[in-house]
């Protein structure tokens, strides 16, 4: 089935898997911050001082950036590619990525569908300052600072973008120096592409929205992603895919160049994959 929107997917990876730890699982299913439930003195700090002493205040959508669907040739041209050269090599190494989206293989084992490693485009990105940690934060030095960026299956015709109801999050380490650099690099980037207006709540970016993905935030976003994501620091590829009524699931995790099935946290069981459908569901478990 093919949506001509891009939020779907994202949100449901997000829920079921992409967004937790082994520890904790407390991502956001709309991409923003999680609400820890602790004063804002408890969460870190992740405004980057500037030379003169002041302080960039960042907005919610310099933090969760949701791009629209383009509407031209040129627009959808300036989606970044799975393939996009990153830091050491592509954003999402194919030899990577097909280790675990094996074509005639759905989460649970054989059948279809599986992504499409050539259509998958970048939707959207977030930076994270303390990925997984729900409780309150009395030391910074402590979380993982990361860069998140999901990909949908996209394809252009007759003057639309449509969207796989599909999904695949990507998972990046950075030290905190890059996190808040990267976060600067943003606000600079909407400031001089749209002035310090307050752009409001989360949505598609105002600006990439008002300019088109080849103008100049967009174009921007595209060279920051580059900046501080690749093959050198991905940790993690999580995916969603769907087939009539079922919806599957399953990600790795990447530790030296290695991929490894992912447990997905918080179940009783061992689990690698699951399908969700109605009044019945599938499980795979891994090896121990």
């Amino acid at each position: 089935m093919r949506q001509s929107f891009v939020v779907p997917s994202t949100l449901a990876l997000c829920v079921l898997l992409a967004g937790c730890s082994s520890s904790a699982s407390s991502d956001v299913a709309d991409g923003g911050l999680a609400d820890t439930g602790v004063p804002d003195a408890d969460v870190p700090d992740v405004n980057p001082q500037v030379g003169d002493g002041g302080t960039l205040v960042a907005q919610m959508n310099d933090l969760s950036i949701l791009l629209p669907l383009a509407t031209t040739q040129a627009d959808f041209d300036a989606y970044l590619p799975a393939s996009a050269a990153g830091i050491g090599g592509a954003l999402v190494p194919q030899g990577t990525f097909t280790t675990f989206n094996v074509p005639g293989m759905t989460a649970i084992g054989p059948g279809a569908p599986e992504l499409a490693y050539s259509s998958l485009r970048v939707v959207a990105v977030r930076l994270d300052p303390c990925f997984a940690q729900i409780g309150p934060i009395t030391d910074a030095a402590g979380c993982t600072n990361q860069l998140r960026v999901i990909f949908q299956s996209l394809a252009f015709a007759s003057g639309a973008t449509t969207a796989e109801d599909s999904g695949l999050h990507a998972f990046y380490a950075l030290t905190r120096k890059q996190l808040t650099s990267a976060l600067e690099e943003i606000i600079e980037l909407r400031k001089a592409s749209g002035g310090d207006a307050d752009l409001g709540p989360l949505a598609v970016h105002p600006l990439v929205a008002q300019q088109g993905l080849s103008g100049a935030m967009g174009t921007g976003l595209a060279k920051i992603i580059q900046k501080y994501a690749g093959t050198s620091n991905l940790t993690r590829l999580t995916r969603l895919y769907s087939s009539s009524d079922t919806w599957d699931f399953n990600g790795i995790d990447i530790a030296g160049g290695k991929p490894t099935p992912m447990i997905i946290p918080t179940l009783r069981l061992r689990l690698c994959g699951a399908r969700l459908r109605p009044r019945r569901s599938s499980w795979t478990t891994c090896a121990k």
